[in-house]
C-alpha cells in the first residue's frame, strides 16, 4: 500500500507522500501564485486597492523602463499607517529587480 498523507491546504484528501497538494488544492494555489498584485507585505485593503491601481496605471518598471512591473513599491519606503503612506504619488510600480535595489537603497540611508 502506497503512503499517504492528507493535503497541506484542505486536509481532508490524502495524497502521496512527496506531492504537496491535492489536485483541486494545487489549481487554486497555482492560480493564485502569478497574480499580478504583489502587495510588499503590506496587506491592508487600503493598500491592495493602491497597489493595483498602481500596477495598471504603470504598466512597465518606472525605474529600468523596461520589465513589466510586478510590484507596487513605495518610494519612501512608508508603510500605510504613517502620514502619506497611501498617497498615489509616492507609490510606484517595479520590476522584482528594481524593487530589490530600491530597497537596498532605502537601507542604506
Amino acid at each position: 500500500m502506497p503512503r499517504v498523507r492528507p493535503c497541506a491546504r484542505c486536509r481532508q484528501v490524502l495524497i502521496p507522500v512527496g506531492d504537496r497538494y491535492c489536485p483541486l488544492c494545487r489549481l487554486e494555489y497555482e492560480s493564485t501564485r502569478d497574480e499580478p498584485v504583489r502587495a510588499s507585505g503590506r496587506r491592508t485593503r487600503g493598500w491592495r486597492k493602491l497597489a493595483k491601481e498602481t500596477l495598471e496605471r504603470d504598466e512597465t518598471c518606472t525605474r529600468c523602463k523596461v520589465v513589466p512591473s510586478k510590484y507596487a513599491v513605495h518610494l519612501d519606503g512608508k508603510t500605510p499607517k504613517e502620514e502619506g503612506g497611501l498617497d498615489p504619488e509616492r507609490v510606484k510600480g517595479m520590476c522584482s529587480v528594481c524593487k530589490a535595489a530600491h530597497g537596498r537603497m532605502l537601507a542604506r540611508r
